[in-house]
């Protein structure tokens, strides 16, 4: 979680989404967080083959008030999957898409637009190593999440306010990183 230091900019609040409670050393952890202080940058990294999952290396975190940008390197080529409830593709495109979280309700489900639930959460499945992980960024704020391979593959955040809440999960399988996934966020209320 990266906030400023009064705490003055938007964050969700606790009620809302319940942070998770749990915690054990970080030995027991399936994944490694790395930060070099200048240029400010972090890395997460699985433990078991140290295969980087996630990294800002190279790129600058932009942290304003009503502007926050946040971007990692990605393989060429990722299998990326979620962000949000839309109408694209289950497997997401990885040259020059925008998929921009701001919740509507859409009749007649277009192609290609966002649809009621906004959940910044994308799974990646690394074809590789077999093995599967997924990042949240809990944020409420509207959002343009970009994926591109123009100079190296990545994405990026681009949201209009709120803080870096960051939530890595290490799977190793994508039915893993869904049930992580529900772990935070708790299971949806079951409609009548």
């Amino acid at each position: 979680m990266i906030y400023d230091r009064d705490e003055q900019v938007y964050q969700v609040p606790n009620f809302v989404v319940p942070r998770p409670s749990g915690s054990f050393a970080s030995d027991e952890s399936l994944l490694d967080v790395s930060i070099e202080e200048e240029p400010f940058s972090f890395t997460v990294t699985r433990r078991s083959n140290d295969e980087v999952l996630f990294s800002t290396k190279g790129s600058n975190l932009i942290f304003e008030t009503q502007y926050l940008r946040l971007r990692t390197s990605l393989p060429d080529n990722p299998y990326l999957y979620g962000l949000g409830e839309h109408t694209d593709a289950l497997r997401l495109p990885t040259s020059n898409y925008v998929r921009t979280l701001w919740a509507r309700d859409s009749g007649a489900v277009p192609e290609k637009q966002n649809l009621y639930g906004t959940h910044p959460i994308y799974f990646e499945h690394r074809a590789g190593s077999g093995l599967s992980h997924g990042v949240l960024l809990l944020n409420s704020n509207g959002m343009d999440i970009k994926i591109n391979n123009d100079n190296g593959q990545y994405l990026e955040y681009n949201t209009i306010g709120g803080i870096v809440d960051l939530y890595f999960m290490a799977g190793p399988l994508p039915f893993d990183v869904a049930r992580e996934y529900s772990e935070i966020t708790e299971k949806a209320a079951m409609m009548p």
